[in-house]
């Protein structure tokens, strides 16, 4: 079997390191991208996935996050496809951008992305774990209260 190249995860890791190194020594790209309050009444439309790109609590969270990103990237784009990996990244990352608002309005980072595709890994596991009652309907003509693993 040959396995596929992660490649969305190499790449965010890639993009999201590189935007906050930079941002590191040129303030005006955090301030450009993080989220701020307010900003989205102004028309910055950008500010709803943008905090995804830079890691603003410094050098010591981005290496921390980037592993975690790699981590679960690795497992979630090979059982989730890339798509799914990529679309569970951008939901969760931009909802946990809007309820993070709240409490601190502004800052940036990928953590909050990276909990969705580690909980549909999460689910995805629990749904295949061996001895589980299945939520499937019975399969056409099954005895009821059959053994799943020898019906077929």
């Amino acid at each position: 079997m040959k396995r596929r190249v992660p490649v969305v995860t190499i790449a965010l890791v890639a993009v999201i390191s590189a935007v906050s190194l930079i941002s590191y020594s040129h303030p005006a790209v955090t301030e450009a991208l993080e989220r701020r309050q307010g900003a989205l009444g102004h028309w910055q439309l950008w500010r709803v996935a943008s905090p995804l790109l830079v890691q603003t609590d410094g050098v010591g969270a981005l290496v921390a996050v980037m592993g975690l990103l790699a981590m679960v990237g690795l497992i979630a784009e090979r059982l989730l496809g890339s798509a799914l990996f990529l679309g569970a990244f951008l939901v969760s990352g931009i909802v946990g951008h809007m309820v993070g608002s709240v409490w601190q309005p502004n800052a940036g980072g990928a953590s909050v992305g990276v909990l969705g595709p580690l909980g549909s890994c999460s689910r995805s596991c629990c749904a295949r774990w061996p001895g589980r009652r299945s939520t499937e309907p019975p399969r056409r003509g099954a005895r009821p209260g059959a053994s799943r693993r020898g019906a077929g």
